[in-house]
């Protein structure tokens, strides 16, 4: 799976026990485990204004110590990896939930010297569990195939796993396609300035999700109204790592921010434009209620 590919990431660049490795705040747990499996000490970072990690917020958490970071492409957005490559210090590009995007001519998982894939049954191509790991460097490439003979701790994707995720593969340029009609729906029907951070970060996302900062609309109020009209909205992320870990909110300014603002809505490829255009609607009708 995603988890187990972002280990063997790490054992192959040579991370050992004591070695930190940079990860953000932001993201799901999993990225953490993956960090402790192999034995190392995560350092947590804050992301910039638009969900993901910058350069700004990664210098002042790197060390003498620091030997990897994990730069992730979070809900569909790619983070600028040449700029977080510029420290000399290998990065890990996890491109679990944007799959297929493509940045400066680059497909997602191209841009670090490692990238990552997960193909759960939430991701933009499942195989209802799996994983993938993929680099253009030969040396990592033979440690991975020593790691696999030495020490094989991962199950491999069986045939019907297979068969799911080839079948996708075969109409994924027109999932990515529809995801971006849906998007542009979202954009035109919803108030700009619940759209405008999002939208500033449009060309750089393949839109796993569709992400909205709605004035002070309580999330916990409007989620359950939603929920009735079978509309599911959600966080962009269930919780904080740096509180799952009991460290203060201080140096997560960003995190703490879109945590408590950002909602996500439903995007996917097979939605229709009409499924937009309901959920606008009924979006709009409770938010004018208070």
């Amino acid at each position: 799976n995603g988890t187990q590919a972002l280990y063997m990431a790490l054992k192959i660049l040579g991370c050992k026990k004591g070695d930190e490795v940079i990860i953000p705040s932001y993201v799901c747990a999993n990225l953490l485990n993956a960090v402790i499996k192999a034995e190392c000490t995560p350092v947590l970072c804050d992301v910039d204004n638009f969900w993901v990690m910058g350069t700004k917020q990664l210098k002042k958490v790197i060390t003498s110590k620091t030997k990897a970071i994990i730069a992730v492409n979070a809900m569909g957005i790619f983070c600028d990896i040449p700029e977080l490559s510029k420290f000399n210090i290998p990065v890990i590009e996890d491109a679990c939930q944007n799959f297929g995007g493509i940045l400066k001519g680059k497909k997602a998982g191209n841009h670090g010297i490692v990238g990552v894939y997960s193909f759960h049954a939430i991701k933009c191509l499942t195989t209802g569990e799996g994983g993938m790991l993929v680099t253009n460097d030969n040396a990592l490439g033979e440690k991975l195939n020593q790691l696999k003979r030495d020490k094989c701790e991962y199950l491999p994707l069986n045939d019907l796993q297979s068969s799911l995720g080839l079948n996708q593969l075969a109409s994924y340029h027109s999932f990515l396609a529809q995801r971006q009609l849906l998007a542009a729906k979202y954009f035109e029907l919803l108030p700009e300035r619940w759209t405008e951070s999002f939208k500033k970060v449009s060309d750089r996302s393949m839109f796993f999700r569709f992400l909205i900062k709605p004035d002070k609309v309580q999330f916990s109020q409007i989620s359950p109204l939603l929920e009735k009209n079978s509309i599911h909205i959600r966080k962009g992320i269930d919780a904080l790592i740096h509180r799952q870990m009991g460290i203060a909110d201080t140096h997560f300014v960003n995190s703490v921010k879109h945590f408590e603002e950002t909602v996500s809505l439903p995007i996917y490829p097979s939605m229709s434009i009409e499924d937009i255009e309901y959920i606008c609607k009924k979006i709009m009708y409770y938010a004018s209620k208070g």
